[in-house]
């Protein structure tokens, strides 16, 4: 799910105004990278985002980091 917030900070610097922020949380990555986990990649993909934050717990264990490719 892809939802879209404006957000307004006074006195943002210039460079700052129209960053668009991509933020993923709690993956739980267990045995590679799972369906529900590739949709989230594909949101971002297709948002195009100019920084991505990601949150909350990404793997399940130090076995779901292992899966992962580097």
């Amino acid at each position: 799910m892809v939802s879209r917030h404006t957000v307004r900070v006074p006195k943002l610097p210039r460079p700052l105004d129209g960053v668009r922020i991509g933020h993923v949380s709690d993956l739980h990555l267990y045995d590679g990278i799972h369906r529900t986990a590739r949709h989230a990649l594909a949101a971002l993909e297709r948002e195009r985002p100019d920084l991505v934050v990601l949150t909350g717990d990404q793997w399940d264990s130090r076995r779901g980091r292992q899966a992962l490719p580097d």
